[in-house]
């Protein structure tokens, strides 16, 4: 109650691509429409969302009838664009990481042959099990017609659940390391509630070897990272005066 929301005539919000569900933004517009009509919206994006519902979200909650799009050729834009170079470079696993591989892919098939039988996957595959493959197929499973509770329906909902913990180690282990892929084994352990399930995983072969060889691996750095080393190392010998930012997800 700061301010009137009668007196507001233009919102501008940065980072537009935020004003999803409740976020501060959507929240803000409402309120302002609940007392007047006589304003304006502007919002700003770089990212503005990978897929048209996730752009109309935020169309319809900034209240938005009016889109300027502006891409890097763009008169407005070009004139700010410096030129760059982009050399993508892809880095095997190291043997360690590929060992752990080997153990976590087979946790995977335990979990993912007995949902693909029952036709709840289409592969069980481990290099194809992403996360949202198997969130989708598990969404689709709690939407089809088995829908009143049974054993069998929560033994499959647990089985799910394993399998989208599993294949978030597949991530982590292939784009982190061991040492994210250990931190990840151990929160898993002491958090995810214990079911037969998740005991009969736990116990087997490959499980306890992930364990034991993710431990002895864990300060070992991933080899992108040493590569990266050498890059930057190569790069500041030749432009001292430099300088670089180096993006990271953690």
């Amino acid at each position: 109650k700061r301010l009137d929301p009668t007196e507001i005539v233009l919102l501008i919000f940065d980072e537009a691509h935020h004003a999803h569900g409740n976020y501060a933004y959507s929240m803000v517009v409402r309120k302002v429409a609940e007392k007047t009509s006589q304003f304006r919206v502007i919002g700003l994006s770089a990212t503005p969302g990978n897929n048209i519902e996730s752009i109309q979200s935020v169309i319809y909650n900034l209240m938005i009838s009016k889109i300027i799009y502006k891409d890097d050729n763009d008169p407005d834009i070009s004139k700010y664009q410096h030129e760059t170079n982009t050399e993508v470079i892809s880095m095997p696993l190291g043997s360690d990481e590929q060992l752990l591989l080997k153990f976590l892919s087979e946790c995977i098939s335990m979990i993912a042959e007995p949902l693909q039988v029952k036709g709840y996957l289409r592969t069980s595959a481990p290099e194809n099990l992403t996360k949202g493959v198997v969130y989708m197929s598990m969404k689709g499973f709690q939407e089809s017609s088995l829908t009143e509770f049974s054993r069998d329906k929560y033994i499959i909902i647990n089985s799910f659940g394993l399998l989208l913990s599993l294949a978030t180690f597949h991530e982590k282990l292939i784009k982190y390391g061991s040492g994210i892929l250990n931190d990840s084994i151990k929160d898993f352990l002491k958090n995810k509630k214990e079911t037969e399930q998740k005991k009969r995983l736990v116990n087997s072969r490959s499980f306890q070897a992930l364990i034991k060889n993710s431990e002895r691996a864990k300060n070992i750095i991933h080899p992108k990272l040493a590569r990266l080393a050498i890059i930057l190392h190569d790069f500041y010998t030749n432009h001292p005066d430099s300088k670089s930012i180096v993006f990271t997800q953690f």
